[in-house]
Parts: C-alpha cells; structure tokens; sequence
C-alpha cells in the first residue's frame, strides 16, 4: 500500500531523513515514533506529498506519487488519502458539520450528495459532539477540533489515513474514543494506518512500530523538526 525506496530528503546541512526501503502493507495500523527532532512530521509530510523528496521514490496504492504535479497530487490526496495534523486545518467560517464536509466540497472529483451530510453527523455523534455540528471551531475547545478533524479525515471513506498525532490533545477517554473510531474504520475499509504518536500507552495496540530514531533511517537533526 505504501512503499518507500531510496528516499534522501533535507532541510538543510542540519537535517537529513534516508529511507532505504520500507513497505506498509494494505490495512496495517502503523505507528511512527521517537524522540522529537528525528522527522516524524516529515515523514508524514512525505507520504502526503506534501513535501518532495530530494531522491527516490514513494508509492501510494501502487501510484509513484513523486512523478506527480501538484495538482494531480491534490486530486490523489482527496480520493486516497485522511489526513490529520497538528494544526488541524479547520476553517473557522464554516460550522462544525460544514468543516466536516470539506474535502467533498473542495474538489470536482468527488460529489457531495445529502447522505454526506447525515455520515458527518454520524461522526459528531460518535465523538461525542452531535449537539456541537452547528458551532464554529473558535467555539471549541483544542481537543473537540482535534476529533472534528478525525471525522473529516474519514469523511471521503479514503483508503489511506496518515495522521500526526491526532489523540495529543485528549484526555484518556476521548483517546481511547478516537481511536475506536479510527480502527473501526481501519477494519471495515481495510485502510492503511500511519499515525505519529508520543504517547506510549496506546502503541501496543498497533500492528507495528517505526522507530525513527532506531529503524533503518539515518536522521541528522540540529532543529526542533519533530
């Protein structure tokens, strides 16, 4: 599903990321760790194409994605891809249920249809803000925008998830509520999971661990890149 070969990115003389080989196969729950400062957004950024690696090649679905320009990459990260970042990215003009519906909006690609609107409620409702889908997200607390965000990144039932530490900001509950959701999801859609996490509690119940800091990637860093 995904697959990475002979990928050499750099920031600067500082930062370094090299990546040999690695494969995710289809529907494993990945989770990507180590200590901040050995590229973990990056690499998340990568898998994105988001960022370009300077060499070698990332395969999304069997698709060379650095052969891609920027607006057919835009196109493949809305049909195969859930994205969830630390910053979350939730428009503050559009109400809950409208961020929630985004990604079918933003593109001619996809169809936005009536059912959309009763799955992103579907969503709310399972993380626990049904009663907050007509709020705008200065209304909501950090972790509340944090699992819109989850909800909008299944939205377009993608068959991919890359998520940057989507549970940071939750309490012990409403993590362990994201991430039913997130590998419910998985299993029923035999989607891929790649999800950063600091939090050491939750990676045993993942298929498997990257360790950046001690897999097979050679990392130079001199910046606070986490």
């Amino acid at each position: 599903m995904i697959s990475c070969r002979d990928i050499r990115f750099s920031y600067s003389a500082e930062f370094s990321l090299e990546i040999d080989h690695l494969d995710i196969g289809k529907g494993q729950r990945v989770a990507i760790t180590g200590p901040s400062g050995c590229g973990k957004t990056t690499f998340i950024k990568l898998m994105a194409g988001i960022l370009r690696p300077d060499t070698g090649k990332i395969f999304l679905d069997g698709l060379d994605i650095t052969s891609y320009s920027h607006t057919d990459l835009q196109d493949l990260r809305i049909v195969k891809t859930g994205l969830v970042f630390q910053e979350f990215e939730l428009l503050d003009y559009l109400s809950v249920i409208d961020n929630v519906t985004l990604p079918l909006r933003l593109n001619p690609i996809l169809k936005y249809e009536r059912k959309h609107s009763s799955r992103a409620q579907e969503l709310l409702n399972s993380v626990g803000l049904g009663n907050k889908s007509k709020r705008y997200p200065g209304h909501l607390s950090q972790g509340e925008r944090q699992r819109v965000a989850v909800c909008r990144s299944v939205i377009t039932s993608p068959g991919i998830l890359l998520y940057d530490e989507p549970t940071a900001n939750l309490d012990a509950k409403n993590r362990d509520a994201i991430l039913k959701i997130i590998f419910d999801y998985c299993q029923t859609h035999s989607a891929t999971l790649v999800m950063v996490t600091h939090d050491r509690e939750i990676v045993s119940a993942f298929d498997r661990q990257i360790d950046l800091s001690k897999y097979s990637f050679t990392i130079n860093s001199g910046t606070d890149e986490s």
